[in-house]
């Protein structure tokens, strides 16, 4: 039973991890698309 409750708080940990990561990631891409954006309006006036 002990096993299971590690292994399961573990798995949820990972989930977690991942969640993480990919929400940060969904962060950065859309801070460089925006940085992007403002680059090219500045590039055009």
């Amino acid at each position: 039973m002990k096993e299971l409750l590690e292994a399961a708080q573990s798995r949820i940990v990972v989930n977690r991890l991942m969640y993480f990561a990919a929400g940060f990631s969904l962060l950065l891409c859309g801070g460089v698309s925006q940085l992007r954006g403002q680059d090219s309006a500045l590039l055009t006036t």
